[in-house]
């Protein structure tokens, strides 16, 4: 009864704080969430912070830095989710606070569970490591921090640290992007992150870096990444590839990310399958793919031509399926 009793009086707090987001005093919010910020209870904290980076109420930074500090006594019991660390964190870096040292302390905290295979901690780190950039520090201290980040036991955080050290921009950073890439990764979301970073970073030579993945494990990160791009040049990279030996996934990857190309040339290398491909299986994948691209409308009619000549029910129990 006392559980229950307790879980609604935190309910109640809560709705109370959520109901404070418009509240047209400033200087009675500013009152009210300071006393919210110094309660136990790391989701009221996590509420407050988050209304006051809204508000953008920097008064209560040092209420926030002082919560934050509370939060890592006993934090399996004041915060055992991490998630009023991380919203702090979050609230300090939507309120430009630069100083490095809230970042630092969250980027080096873990909490595994799950036999160490997951980490309720791996968001804040992440957050962290996108605080880090813009504090002040030089920009080579702060890859020193990050590169240790690069290896975290859990693929999230490695994927941000990736996008963090993007962010940073220069040689540095897109060498050790391009080094982390080559040096692979267990989880492909990691490799794409690199890509993608790649591509923001340096888009003319990361197109014929990326590439070079295409003849490997990676080779539908890289075609995710290469059919992602405004730019004539990189999708026949990827066209090139589809007489080698491929599996059906590969080939299913590249059918679909044909489809996410922002020029018609994705559509038409489907195209292309539909009228010669002998194995009716990626002729449906083509189809369905061309049905869910931006350019389904300028393409159905030549897509049920081709299907008409095939003369296959499956084909056209296909097109009805997803153009009609």
């Amino acid at each position: 009864m006392a559980k229950n009793t307790s879980r609604k009086g935190l309910r109640m707090k809560l709705e109370h704080i959520v109901n404070l987001t418009n509240h047209p005093d400033i200087v009675a919010l500013e009152r009210e969430l300071r006393t919210y910020l110094a309660d136990p209870a790391a989701k009221a904290v996590a509420y407050a912070a988050e209304i006051a980076a809204h508000r953008s109420i920097d008064n209560l930074i040092p209420e926030m830095l002082a919560a934050y500090d509370h939060l890592f006594v006993e934090p399996e019991k004041t915060d055992p989710d991490a998630i009023g660390k991380q919203t702090v964190v979050q609230a300090l870096q939507d309120l430009a606070y630069h100083n490095p040292a809230p970042y630092l302390r969250g980027l080096h905290y873990y909490e595994p569970y799950n036999q160490g295979i997951d980490d309720r901690a791996a968001q804040l780190r992440a957050t962290c490591a996108r605080g880090l950039v813009h504090c002040d520090l030089d920009r080579l201290s702060i890859l020193q921090i990050l590169i240790e980040h690069l290896v975290d036991r859990i693929a999230t955080v490695r994927s941000d640290v990736i996008g963090s050290i993007a962010q940073l921009g220069g040689t540095e950073a897109l060498l050790l992007i391009r080094f982390k890439a080559l040096s692979g990764d267990e989880e492909g979301d990691v490799i794409s992150a690199c890509f993608t970073a790649l591509l923001e970073m340096d888009p003319h030579e990361s197109i014929t870096f990326i590439a070079k993945f295409l003849k490997t494990n990676r080779i539908i990160e890289a075609v995710t990444a290469l059919a992602s791009l405004r730019n004539a040049i990189a999708f026949p990279l990827i066209t090139e590839r589809w007489t080698a030996t491929l599996s059906d996934d590969v080939r299913r990857a590249i059918i679909y990310s044909a489809a996410t190309c922002p020029l018609p040339i994705g559509c038409e290398f489907l195209l292309t399958i539909i009228a010669n491909d002998p194995q009716d299986n990626l002729v449906q994948w083509a189809i369905e793919a061309i049905a869910l691209s931006k350019f389904k409308l300028k393409f159905q009619d030549r897509v049920y031509t081709l299907v008409q000549q095939s003369e296959s029910l499956a084909q056209l129990a296909t097109y009805n399926r997803f153009f009609d």
